[in-house]
């Protein structure tokens, strides 16, 4: 299960970056790629979403991650809903990391 939090935490930060990249356009992929990259993140969350005790902190946090991603799509990119919305998905996702690995929960 852990594999699962450290391989959710890797994509997510490369899926973060690389838009942070585009946004300083610093490098160009297409969106295809992007969305392929987007797709990982959810499947990781889905994932950990269906492995996590339902009624555990980690669950409704992991959770929390998983709608800012849902919601990612309805700004525009690179506008500050998107950075916001991106950001507080990252953030949930690092608190249950942390929660995890230092066994908070």
């Amino acid at each position: 299960m852990k594999i699962l939090f450290i391989s959710g935490l890797i994509i997510y930060l490369i899926n973060y970056i690389t838009g942070w990249l585009l946004r300083k356009k610093i490098i160009y992929i297409s969106k295809g790629t992007h969305r392929i990259m987007f797709l990982a993140v959810l499947l990781n969350l889905v994932l950990i979403l269906t492995l996590t005790a339902i009624s555990g902190l980690n669950f409704y946090i992991c959770f929390a991650s998983l709608f800012c991603m849902f919601m990612l799509p309805f700004g525009r990119k690179g506008n500050f809903y998107h950075i916001a919305v991106s950001t507080a998905g990252l953030i949930f996702y690092l608190i249950v990391f942390m929660n995890v690995f230092i066994n908070l929960t």
